[in-house]
């Protein structure tokens, strides 16, 4: 295993309480789903705090990722999808101590 796998494996682990195998899926899911990346930048997003977890799955904080989280928590929690843009841009934001307005 590569040092910065080892190192994506510690985080998830330690911040998530994830097991080995969950941790492992997590990471194979986001590389596949982001094959523009790599381990290492996994790494530096999941360090700087840029990436969370949700079910099991990893999304970064951008404004595809929030798309995707908002139209999860639409169809799966029934949330009206302009509302969860907006919890989710002001959960973000005070995290980040900076402004994510959605476009609703």
């Amino acid at each position: 295993m590569e040092n910065f796998e080892q190192k994506v494996l510690f985080l998830l682990v330690m911040r998530y309480s994830l097991d080995t195998y969950r941790s492992f899926s997590a990471i194979n899911d986001w590389l596949s789903r982001h094959p523009q990346q790599s381990i290492n930048e996994l790494y530096n997003l999941l360090s700087r705090g840029r990436v969370i977890l949700r079910r099991g799955i990893l999304f970064a904080l951008n404004r595809r990722e929030i798309e995707a989280l908002a139209l999860r928590m639409h169809s799966e929690q029934g949330v009206g999808l302009n509302l969860a843009k907006i919890l989710l841009a002001k959960v973000i934001s005070k995290a980040f101590n900076y402004n994510t307005e959605p476009d609703c």
